[in-house]
Protein backbone atom coordinates (compact mmCIF):
# COMPACT_ATOMS: atom_id res chain seq x y z
CA UNK A 1 0.00 0.00 0.00
CA UNK A 2 1.42 3.40 -0.79
CA UNK A 3 2.01 6.09 1.67
CA UNK A 4 -0.66 8.23 0.57
CA UNK A 5 -3.13 5.21 0.73
CA UNK A 6 -2.45 4.61 3.55
CA UNK A 7 -2.46 7.88 5.07
CA UNK A 8 -6.55 8.19 3.08
CA UNK A 9 -7.50 4.59 5.36
CA UNK A 10 -5.88 6.12 8.38
CA UNK A 11 -8.32 8.85 7.99
CA UNK A 12 -11.45 7.04 7.26
CA UNK A 13 -14.64 7.92 9.24
CA UNK A 14 -15.17 5.92 12.22
CA UNK A 15 -17.92 4.45 13.80
CA UNK A 16 -19.72 4.33 17.15
CA UNK A 17 -19.69 7.91 17.49
CA UNK A 18 -23.55 9.64 17.12
CA UNK A 19 -23.88 12.42 14.50
CA UNK A 20 -21.20 15.31 15.29
CA UNK A 21 -23.61 17.91 17.96
CA UNK A 22 -23.94 21.33 15.67
CA UNK A 23 -22.30 24.00 17.07
CA UNK A 24 -25.38 26.19 17.12
CA UNK A 25 -27.30 23.42 19.13
CA UNK A 26 -24.41 23.04 21.84
CA UNK A 27 -24.53 26.78 22.48
CA UNK A 28 -27.87 27.04 22.66
CA UNK A 29 -28.04 23.55 25.37
CA UNK A 30 -25.29 25.12 27.35
CA UNK A 31 -26.88 28.32 27.41
CA UNK A 32 -30.22 26.84 28.57
CA UNK A 33 -28.28 25.07 31.64
CA UNK A 34 -27.05 28.18 33.26
CA UNK A 35 -28.12 28.73 36.43
CA UNK A 36 -29.03 24.88 36.74
CA UNK A 37 -27.62 22.73 39.45
CA UNK A 38 -25.28 19.83 38.53
CA UNK A 39 -26.08 16.83 40.94
CA UNK A 40 -27.45 18.51 43.43
CA UNK A 41 -24.08 20.01 44.13
CA UNK A 42 -22.33 22.06 41.23
CA UNK A 43 -24.15 25.48 40.75
CA UNK A 44 -23.25 26.17 36.44
CA UNK A 45 -22.77 30.14 36.33
CA UNK A 46 -21.48 30.69 33.00
CA UNK A 47 -20.37 28.93 29.61
CA UNK A 48 -16.50 28.85 29.30
CA UNK A 49 -15.51 27.10 26.84
CA UNK A 50 -17.60 24.84 24.15
CA UNK A 51 -15.95 21.90 21.84
CA UNK A 52 -16.59 19.10 20.02
CA UNK A 53 -17.94 16.54 22.47
CA UNK A 54 -18.15 18.45 25.84
CA UNK A 55 -18.80 21.86 27.71
CA UNK A 56 -16.82 23.50 30.32
CA UNK A 57 -18.65 25.47 32.67
CA UNK A 58 -17.83 28.16 35.46
CA UNK A 59 -19.36 26.10 38.42
CA UNK A 60 -19.54 27.20 42.50
CA UNK A 61 -19.97 24.17 44.97
CA UNK A 62 -22.15 24.10 47.69
CA UNK A 63 -19.38 24.82 50.11
CA UNK A 64 -18.53 28.35 48.25
CA UNK A 65 -15.32 26.37 46.00
CA UNK A 66 -15.11 27.61 42.27
CA UNK A 67 -14.23 25.72 39.48
CA UNK A 68 -14.42 24.89 35.58
CA UNK A 69 -16.73 21.84 35.40
CA UNK A 70 -16.31 20.21 32.20
CA UNK A 71 -19.27 17.74 31.17
CA UNK A 72 -20.16 15.82 28.05
CA UNK A 73 -22.64 17.11 25.76
CA UNK A 74 -26.18 15.58 26.52
CA UNK A 75 -26.10 13.59 23.26
CA UNK A 76 -22.81 12.21 24.06
CA UNK A 77 -23.55 11.66 28.01
CA UNK A 78 -23.87 7.32 27.61
CA UNK A 79 -21.46 7.03 25.14
CA UNK A 80 -18.93 4.54 26.31
CA UNK A 81 -16.11 5.90 24.00
CA UNK A 82 -16.21 9.65 25.04
CA UNK A 83 -16.87 8.37 28.58
CA UNK A 84 -13.48 6.52 28.99
CA UNK A 85 -11.64 9.32 27.52
CA UNK A 86 -12.95 11.56 29.91
CA UNK A 87 -12.03 9.23 32.70
CA UNK A 88 -8.48 8.40 31.06
CA UNK A 89 -8.02 12.83 31.54
CA UNK A 90 -9.41 12.30 35.04
CA UNK A 91 -6.44 9.63 36.09
CA UNK A 92 -3.75 11.87 33.74
CA UNK A 93 -4.60 15.35 35.95
CA UNK A 94 -4.86 13.14 39.37
CA UNK A 95 -1.03 12.02 38.38
CA UNK A 96 0.06 15.19 37.25
CA UNK A 97 1.24 16.70 40.30
CA UNK A 98 2.89 20.22 38.87
CA UNK A 99 1.88 23.35 39.11
CA UNK A 100 2.12 24.25 35.51
CA UNK A 101 -0.68 21.80 34.72
CA UNK A 102 -3.89 22.27 35.66
CA UNK A 103 -5.37 20.84 39.04
CA UNK A 104 -7.84 18.43 38.91
CA UNK A 105 -10.37 19.06 42.45
CA UNK A 106 -12.60 16.26 41.84
CA UNK A 107 -14.61 13.99 39.35
CA UNK A 108 -17.89 11.98 39.28
CA UNK A 109 -20.80 10.96 37.68
CA UNK A 110 -23.86 12.45 38.74
CA UNK A 111 -27.33 10.63 39.66
CA UNK A 112 -28.30 10.86 35.98
CA UNK A 113 -24.97 9.39 34.81
CA UNK A 114 -23.09 12.38 33.48
CA UNK A 115 -19.30 12.41 33.95
CA UNK A 116 -18.06 15.18 35.28
CA UNK A 117 -14.41 16.86 35.91
CA UNK A 118 -13.83 19.43 38.26
CA UNK A 119 -10.57 21.53 37.43
CA UNK A 120 -9.10 24.57 38.72
CA UNK A 121 -10.61 27.89 37.59
CA UNK A 122 -8.29 29.81 35.80
CA UNK A 123 -8.24 33.80 34.94
CA UNK A 124 -6.62 34.46 32.10
CA UNK A 125 -5.96 33.88 28.34
CA UNK A 126 -4.49 31.01 26.32
CA UNK A 127 -1.14 31.46 24.34
CA UNK A 128 -3.32 31.72 21.16
CA UNK A 129 -4.94 34.68 22.48
CA UNK A 130 -1.50 36.64 23.63
CA UNK A 131 -0.04 35.83 20.07
CA UNK A 132 -3.29 37.27 18.50
CA UNK A 133 -2.57 40.33 20.62
CA UNK A 134 1.13 40.67 19.63
CA UNK A 135 1.77 43.14 16.83
CA UNK A 136 4.77 41.39 16.13
CA UNK A 137 6.95 38.39 17.16
CA UNK A 138 8.35 37.87 20.58
CA UNK A 139 11.31 38.86 21.57
CA UNK A 140 14.24 35.53 21.99
CA UNK A 141 14.14 35.58 25.94
CA UNK A 142 11.15 36.09 26.48
CA UNK A 143 10.17 33.44 24.04
CA UNK A 144 12.18 31.01 25.42
CA UNK A 145 11.52 31.99 28.94
CA UNK A 146 7.67 31.14 28.36
CA UNK A 147 8.71 27.92 26.52
CA UNK A 148 10.47 26.77 29.52
CA UNK A 149 7.77 26.60 31.67
CA UNK A 150 6.01 24.66 29.20
CA UNK A 151 8.15 22.11 29.05
CA UNK A 152 9.09 22.19 32.56
CA UNK A 153 5.20 20.94 33.19
CA UNK A 154 5.44 19.04 30.21
CA UNK A 155 8.72 17.08 31.97
CA UNK A 156 6.65 16.28 34.77
CA UNK A 157 3.98 14.50 32.33
CA UNK A 158 7.26 12.84 30.57
CA UNK A 159 8.66 11.44 34.18
CA UNK A 160 5.48 9.71 35.24
CA UNK A 161 5.91 8.28 31.43
CA UNK A 162 2.90 10.04 30.05
CA UNK A 163 2.34 11.81 26.90
CA UNK A 164 0.07 15.12 26.23
CA UNK A 165 -0.04 14.57 22.73
CA UNK A 166 -1.84 17.95 21.80
CA UNK A 167 0.45 20.68 23.03
CA UNK A 168 -1.39 23.29 20.78
CA UNK A 169 -1.36 27.65 21.35
CA UNK A 170 -4.95 26.80 22.56
CA UNK A 171 -3.72 24.71 25.43
CA UNK A 172 -1.30 27.01 27.11
CA UNK A 173 -2.75 29.22 29.50
CA UNK A 174 -1.53 32.45 30.56
CA UNK A 175 -3.08 33.21 33.99
CA UNK A 176 -3.32 36.69 35.37
CA UNK A 177 -0.53 36.63 38.05
CA UNK A 178 1.78 35.13 35.10
CA UNK A 179 1.74 31.36 35.57
CA UNK A 180 1.93 29.52 32.78
CA UNK A 181 -0.71 26.02 32.72
CA UNK A 182 -0.61 23.40 30.59
CA UNK A 183 -4.72 22.78 29.67
CA UNK A 184 -6.03 20.05 27.12
CA UNK A 185 -4.83 16.22 28.26
CA UNK A 186 -7.72 14.49 27.15
CA UNK A 187 -5.87 12.76 24.50
CA UNK A 188 -2.84 11.82 27.09
CA UNK A 189 -2.32 8.81 27.69
CA UNK A 190 0.94 6.64 28.88
CA UNK A 191 4.09 6.64 26.34
CA UNK A 192 3.64 2.45 26.63
CA UNK A 193 0.20 2.46 26.46
CA UNK A 194 -0.59 2.71 22.57
CA UNK A 195 -3.04 0.02 22.37
CA UNK A 196 -5.68 1.62 24.73
CA UNK A 197 -6.74 4.17 21.99
CA UNK A 198 -7.50 1.10 19.85
CA UNK A 199 -9.38 -0.47 23.03
CA UNK A 200 -11.71 2.44 23.42
CA UNK A 201 -12.41 2.60 19.56
CA UNK A 202 -10.24 5.81 18.81
CA UNK A 203 -8.63 6.45 15.31
CA UNK A 204 -5.14 6.58 15.05
CA UNK A 205 -4.98 9.93 13.67
CA UNK A 206 -5.19 11.94 16.75
CA UNK A 207 -4.42 15.70 17.58
CA UNK A 208 -4.33 19.43 16.24
CA UNK A 209 -3.39 19.97 12.59
CA UNK A 210 -0.27 22.29 12.92
CA UNK A 211 0.99 20.98 16.38
CA UNK A 212 1.59 17.26 15.08
CA UNK A 213 5.12 15.99 14.29
CA UNK A 214 5.13 13.60 11.27
CA UNK A 215 4.53 10.37 13.09
CA UNK A 216 1.60 11.53 14.59
CA UNK A 217 -0.11 13.08 11.73
CA UNK A 218 0.79 9.80 9.85
CA UNK A 219 -1.20 8.34 12.10
CA UNK A 220 1.16 5.93 13.71
CA UNK A 221 -0.27 6.52 17.00
CA UNK A 222 2.07 3.24 18.46
CA UNK A 223 5.27 5.50 17.35
CA UNK A 224 3.90 8.77 18.95
CA UNK A 225 5.92 9.50 23.05
CA UNK A 226 8.12 12.52 24.41
CA UNK A 227 9.46 13.17 21.28
CA UNK A 228 6.75 14.00 19.75
CA UNK A 229 5.55 16.63 22.62
CA UNK A 230 9.14 18.22 21.99
CA UNK A 231 7.87 18.86 18.01
CA UNK A 232 4.52 20.30 19.46
CA UNK A 233 6.64 22.75 21.89
CA UNK A 234 8.91 23.58 18.98
CA UNK A 235 6.55 24.64 16.63
CA UNK A 236 5.18 26.84 19.41
CA UNK A 237 8.68 28.53 20.02
CA UNK A 238 8.85 28.15 16.23
CA UNK A 239 5.83 30.52 15.79
CA UNK A 240 6.80 33.01 19.20
CA UNK A 241 9.97 33.13 17.34
CA UNK A 242 8.66 34.42 13.88
CA UNK A 243 5.11 34.78 14.44
CA UNK A 244 3.86 32.15 11.87
CA UNK A 245 3.19 28.45 12.02
CA UNK A 246 5.59 26.10 11.47
CA UNK A 247 4.16 25.46 7.97
CA UNK A 248 2.55 28.73 7.32
CA UNK A 249 2.24 27.92 3.50
CA UNK A 250 -0.79 25.76 4.60
CA UNK A 251 -4.16 27.22 4.86
CA UNK A 252 -6.65 24.42 5.54
CA UNK A 253 -6.79 21.80 8.63
CA UNK A 254 -6.38 18.89 5.46
CA UNK A 255 -3.12 20.66 4.06
CA UNK A 256 -1.79 21.52 7.35
CA UNK A 257 -1.60 17.85 8.71
CA UNK A 258 -0.65 16.81 5.04
CA UNK A 259 2.33 19.45 5.38
CA UNK A 260 2.63 18.51 8.92
CA UNK A 261 2.79 14.25 7.96
CA UNK A 262 5.60 14.94 4.86
CA UNK A 263 7.09 17.72 4.69
CA UNK A 264 9.84 18.72 7.00
CA UNK A 265 10.01 21.93 9.45
CA UNK A 266 11.17 24.86 8.00
CA UNK A 267 14.72 25.47 9.49
CA UNK A 268 14.24 28.60 11.64
CA UNK A 269 17.76 30.75 10.37
CA UNK A 270 15.52 30.66 7.18
CA UNK A 271 13.29 33.04 8.16
CA UNK A 272 14.56 34.70 11.03
CA UNK A 273 18.34 34.36 10.76
CA UNK A 274 18.97 36.86 13.83
CA UNK A 275 17.86 34.27 16.02
CA UNK A 276 21.69 32.88 16.34
CA UNK A 277 22.95 29.67 15.21
CA UNK A 278 22.45 28.32 19.01
CA UNK A 279 18.65 29.33 19.17
CA UNK A 280 18.41 27.74 15.64
CA UNK A 281 20.13 24.66 16.56
CA UNK A 282 17.74 24.62 19.80
CA UNK A 283 14.42 25.09 17.67
CA UNK A 284 15.66 23.15 14.66
CA UNK A 285 16.62 19.71 16.69
CA UNK A 286 13.42 20.06 18.35
CA UNK A 287 11.29 19.75 14.83
CA UNK A 288 13.78 17.19 13.30
CA UNK A 289 11.59 15.34 11.14
CA UNK A 290 12.90 11.90 12.31
CA UNK A 291 11.95 11.77 16.32
CA UNK A 292 15.71 10.22 16.93
CA UNK A 293 16.71 13.57 15.99
CA UNK A 294 15.08 15.94 18.45
CA UNK A 295 15.26 16.20 22.21
CA UNK A 296 14.76 12.58 24.05
CA UNK A 297 11.88 14.39 26.15
CA UNK A 298 10.93 18.20 27.23
CA UNK A 299 13.54 17.61 30.36
CA UNK A 300 16.28 17.42 28.35
CA UNK A 301 14.85 20.26 25.84
CA UNK A 302 14.40 22.29 28.69
CA UNK A 303 18.09 21.84 29.99
CA UNK A 304 19.08 22.84 26.66
CA UNK A 305 17.29 26.50 26.34
CA UNK A 306 18.58 26.66 30.17
CA UNK A 307 21.87 27.14 28.58
CA UNK A 308 21.06 29.32 25.97
CA UNK A 309 19.47 31.47 28.65
CA UNK A 310 22.46 31.77 31.33
CA UNK A 311 25.06 32.28 27.83
CA UNK A 312 23.15 34.84 26.53
CA UNK A 313 24.22 38.31 26.92
CA UNK A 314 22.51 41.01 28.99
CA UNK A 315 19.10 39.22 30.88
CA UNK A 316 15.64 39.40 30.31
CA UNK A 317 13.32 42.17 32.43
CA UNK A 318 11.79 40.83 35.58
CA UNK A 319 7.79 39.80 33.86
CA UNK A 320 7.97 40.47 30.55
CA UNK A 321 4.61 41.51 28.66
CA UNK A 322 3.15 40.09 32.05
CA UNK A 323 4.57 36.62 31.74
CA UNK A 324 6.26 35.05 35.09
CA UNK A 325 9.35 32.97 35.12
CA UNK A 326 8.76 32.31 39.11
CA UNK A 327 11.10 29.09 39.14
CA UNK A 328 9.12 25.82 40.62
CA UNK A 329 11.52 23.67 42.42
CA UNK A 330 11.73 21.68 38.98
CA UNK A 331 12.77 24.58 37.27
CA UNK A 332 15.38 25.52 40.09
CA UNK A 333 16.68 22.08 40.26
CA UNK A 334 17.22 22.05 36.27
CA UNK A 335 18.63 25.51 36.53
CA UNK A 336 21.08 24.83 39.10
CA UNK A 337 22.07 21.84 36.52
CA UNK A 338 22.73 23.77 33.67
CA UNK A 339 24.55 26.12 35.66
CA UNK A 340 27.20 23.83 36.93
CA UNK A 341 27.66 22.29 33.16
CA UNK A 342 28.05 26.12 31.65
CA UNK A 343 30.60 27.22 34.55
CA UNK A 344 32.52 23.96 33.57
CA UNK A 345 35.82 24.87 31.92
CA UNK A 346 36.03 24.33 28.12
CA UNK A 347 38.32 21.67 27.14
CA UNK A 348 40.46 22.86 24.58
CA UNK A 349 40.89 21.08 21.02
CA UNK A 350 43.94 18.94 20.99
CA UNK A 351 45.22 15.44 21.94
CA UNK A 352 45.30 13.79 25.33
CA UNK A 353 48.41 11.79 26.35
CA UNK A 354 46.98 8.59 24.87
CA UNK A 355 46.34 10.30 21.22
CA UNK A 356 42.82 10.38 21.37
CA UNK A 357 40.92 13.58 20.81
CA UNK A 358 39.49 15.81 24.24
CA UNK A 359 35.53 15.81 23.70
CA UNK A 360 34.39 19.07 23.09
CA UNK A 361 31.59 21.10 25.29
CA UNK A 362 28.83 21.16 23.44
CA UNK A 363 25.79 23.53 24.11
CA UNK A 364 23.10 21.07 22.96
CA UNK A 365 22.80 17.61 24.25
Amino acid sequence: MSSSAAFAERHAPLPALPPLVSLDSAVATAADRVGSVLDGTWHLDAVLNIGSSSVVYQATHQNGTRAALKVLHPEYTFNERLRCLLNREAQILSRAEHPGVVRLLSHGVTKSGELFLAMELLQGETLAGFLARSVRRTETKQALLLTLLVLDALAALHERGLVHREITTENVFITQTGDIKLLGLGLARASSDAESDAEIGLGTVLGTPGFMPPEQAQGLNEEVDSRSDVWAVGALLFELLTGLPVHFEATTLFQKQTSGAFQPAPKLGSLLPSSGVKVQTAVDCALAFNKADRFRDAGAMRAALLRLLILAPGRASPRPSGISYTPTPSLLRALQMAFEQVKRPKRRRGRAGNGSKRPVDRVLP
